[in-house]
């Protein structure tokens, strides 16, 4: 399900990179702060958009993810 989110987003954007900035570990979760750039592929629109993301691992494996970002940032990028 993650590659799945991921690779929506690497078809829509070009040099897409998420930056952490902050981490957070409590038990089997961890949350990132930071923020994602890039550029749209069809508009050619810059962007950076900040996130958080929880993480939920099991037997060091993640089993989940869990994330909040100001999509309005990459929803500007991708018009037209």
């Amino acid at each position: 399900m993650i590659c799945v989110f991921f690779g929506r987003l690497f078809t829509d954007f070009d040099e897409f990179v998420a930056n952490g900035s902050e981490f957070f570990e409590s038990g089997e979760r961890v949350i990132a702060l930071g923020s994602y750039s890039g550029r749209a592929r069809r508009s050619g629109k810059r962007f950076t958009a900040r996130f958080a993301h929880v993480w939920t691992l099991q037997d060091g494996l993640i089993v989940r993810l869990q994330q909040c970002a100001d999509t309005v940032q990459l929803a500007h990028a991708l018009a037209d």
